[in-house]
């Protein structure tokens, strides 16, 4: 019979930081975004995102896309501008702009994905030399939110339903939202036998069941 799982405090806090928050910095070699997300309120008619480059001696040319749950390049969101050069140690400004028509749902939240990629500069004088130049793709998720969902951002994660079955977690989100997992303990001690971790899952809205495995 399913046990029903108590979430220790260090998972709520965790949880919470990681469902309702916006912006915090991604950071690469040369090329910095200024979030990890990107929240974009329905009815809001643009949101920004920043991108520095650290490289005091490198310009990259920057080129950006939305894309789909599907992995597919989607036009429901633009992003501009889509293609321009970075000098060093310089910041430049991403807008997403809306252009969905209001077709997307309205009772949950919808994922996409932000691409950027930093093409560096090549040096004239090395062309001759045998050199590997490497472009970096930064991919962050963007989340449609819709303006009145049945339930506020901050209550989503104490919504969160845990059962047990033999070696089995099973876990359900009814809420609306996105939730990301980076950290669930399943035991009362920290030796226990029971002691389940896991990194980095994120779990889809509206009563998808997401199930992990102890091995």
């Amino acid at each position: 019979m399913n046990k029903r799982l108590r979430i220790t405090r260090r998972f709520w806090v965790g949880l919470f930081l990681l469902a309702t928050s916006s912006y915090s910095t991604m950071v690469q070699a040369g090329v910095a975004l200024g979030a990890t997300r990107v929240i974009y309120p329905a009815g809001q008619k643009q949101v920004q995102l920043g991108v520095t480059n650290n490289d005091d001696s490198n310009t990259y040319l920057i080129q950006s896309w939305i894309e789909n749950s599907e992995n597919e390049k989607d036009g429901r969101f633009v992003i501009t501008p889509p293609l321009f050069a970075m000098q060093g140690k310089k910041e430049n400004i991403l807008r997403i702009i809306d252009a969905t028509n209001n077709q997307l749902p309205q009772d949950r939240e919808s994922l996409f994905w932000v691409n950027v990629k930093a093409i560096p500069s090549m040096d004239k004088s090395k062309l001759s030399d045998n050199t590997l130049q490497l472009a970096i793709i930064s991919r962050i998720k963007l989340y449609y939110r819709p303006a009145k969902l049945a339930l506020a951002p901050d209550q989503a994660a104490e919504k969160l339903t845990f059962s047990r079955s033999g070696s089995s977690l099973t876990l359900t989100n009814p809420t609306p939202y996105y939730l990301t997992v980076t950290e669930l303990n399943a035991g009362t001690r920290g030796n226990d036998s029971n002691l389940l971790i896991v990194f980095y899952v994120q779990i889809m809205p509206d009563d998808l069941v997401m199930q992990l495995h102890r091995f």
